[in-house]
């Protein structure tokens, strides 16, 4: 026998221990996972959520400075000229690079808001401007847009309508919270994947800019293998970011969250990625379980082999019983450490002069039926012993006396109530009863259990009968 005689237990037994091992590896990384991910959007919307407040404050504040007086317009003039922001403007093609009218009170007043916080400037995954919809229209921003050329159609009513990017154009029910998000669309500086944030500059009833935000997509954190993509649905702006090329996108773990009163993020990583991202260990632990269960097959098989080696040597031969190697054997020693046990020495009367008689193949048929007739009546247990020729030890660990004597009446009855055969012949034995103390060696109980079978040999018994149909 060998490992291929059980290939489907091996199969089956490397695929159980592999996918345990997996589903481990797999448990932990989705959580490690999704913790990160999980982790990567409270910080992607706790910026967001800094964004808008901001945007929102600013333009609060600007719409403000319209309504107060000389004095205190002009220190705002003086104080945000110590902040070091620099402001650059860029008008459409062909218009007037000064700052006119409003567009003065409205920059210095952003100046001396963004002032307080430099952290929201200079922001590479995102852009600060302000964007006038006066003097056929400019973009002044607090970072330099180097080669950039600012074109009318960039913010005309079409294009505004279609990414929800333009204040003026917005419902008065959308800038109900003074925020208008865009849905996603393809910046014209970067190329990248962009939200815009808007709080709108209101003079008199009229939008006359917004202060705004480009939030760009492809170099948040969010942007690791994601995509990113607005989804109108029942006239809500949902902006997913998600993983479109991976199967059974609705079995995901998700998060969202609200930007204003018409937007919503949501992130969604759904469980084929997971299963996908970790299929290279399930490989590799089916080679390792694989060659895990051969070797362990292996160990088991000559394992085996080596027990039914080691189980012959302590057999005897024709009857299958123990012979007196089996007093060495660790299972022994070990079964009848510090207790009591009963000894019974058996022999088989007047075997001798059947063999002389009619011949050692008469003499082994009882010897055998006797043996028989031991394991009928003892336990697979106990150690039923041939000790040789037709001497027979029994040892049995922790067994009382009054069982002990019973058992010995049985076996004497079990052997005479049967006919050897094929001969037809009537065996009888004589069993001697000792028992070994702990404290006691086990040689000297063997000598007093020999003691008492010459004892009960004694005791007038039957001769063997019945000898003259084959012997």
């Amino acid at each position: 026998m060998n490992v291929k005689d059980h290939k489907w237990n091996v199969a089956f037994n490397s695929l159980a221990l592999a996918f345990i091992s997996y589903s481990i590896i797999f448990i932990l990384y989705s959580i490690s996972e999704v913790a990160d991910k999980k982790a990567n959007f409270a910080y992607a919307t706790e910026y967001l959520d800094k964004q808008k407040q901001r945007l929102v404050y600013t333009s609060l504040f600007v719409n403000t400075v319209f309504h107060i007086n000389g004095d205190k317009l002009n220190k705002i003039y003086d104080e945000s000229g110590t902040y070091g922001l620099d402001i650059y403007v860029y008008p459409v093609t062909g218009g007037d690079l000064e700052i006119k009218g409003k567009e003065e009170i409205i920059v210095s007043s952003m100046i001396y808001a963004f002032g307080n916080m430099n952290s929201f400037i200079g922001k590479e995954n995102s852009l600060i401007y302000y964007r006038s919809y006066e003097n056929d229209g400019k973009l002044m921003s607090f970072s330099r847009l180097d080669d950039f050329q600012f074109d009318k159609n960039m913010f005309n009513q079409e294009r505004c309508q279609m990414y929800n990017l333009c204040s003026t154009y917005a419902t008065k029910e959308s800038l109900s919270d003074r925020l208008l998000v865009s849905s996603i669309y393809n910046d014209t500086i970067t190329g990248s994947k962009t939200i815009t944030l808007s709080s709108p500059v209101i003079d008199q009833g009229k939008v006359i800019g917004d202060i705004s935000a480009d939030i760009y997509f492809d170099m948040s954190i969010l942007a690791q293998e994601a995509s990113i993509s607005s989804r109108d649905q029942g006239g809500m702006n949902y902006i997913y970011v998600d993983y479109p090329q991976y199967p059974m996108g609705e079995l995901s773990f998700r998060s969202s969250y609200v930007i204003d009163n018409k937007s919503t993020l949501v992130f969604e990583l759904p469980i084929s990625k997971l299963i996908l991202d970790t299929l290279p260990f399930f490989v590799l632990s089916l080679v390792i379980s694989l060659f895990a269960t051969v070797h362990y097959m292996q160990y088991k098989i000559q394992k085996k082999r080596f027990s039914e080696v080691y189980e012959e040597s302590n057999r005897d031969e024709m009857t299958g019983l123990y012979n007196r190697k089996v007093f060495s054997t660790p299972e022994f020693l070990s079964d009848t450490l510090n207790q009591t046990i009963a000894i019974l020495a058996i022999d088989g009367n007047k075997l001798k002069t059947i063999n002389d008689t009619y011949g050692h193949h008469c003499g082994d048929a009882a010897i055998k039926h006797i043996a028989e007739a031991m394991k009928g009546v003892f336990r697979d247990t106990d150690y039923v012993v041939r000790s040789g020729g037709d001497e027979f030890l029994v040892i049995l660990p922790g067994c009382p006396t009054p069982r002990v004597m019973e058992l010995k009446e049985k076996l004497k009855k079990e052997v005479a109530r049967k006919k050897v055969r094929p001969y037809n012949m009537e065996v009888s034995v004589s069993v001697g009863i000792a028992f070994k103390r702990p404290e006691e060696e086990l040689e000297y109980a063997l000598i007093a259990a020999d003691e008492n079978l010459y004892r009960d040999k004694a005791q007038p018994s039957d001769e063997p009968e019945g000898l003259d149909k084959a012997c």
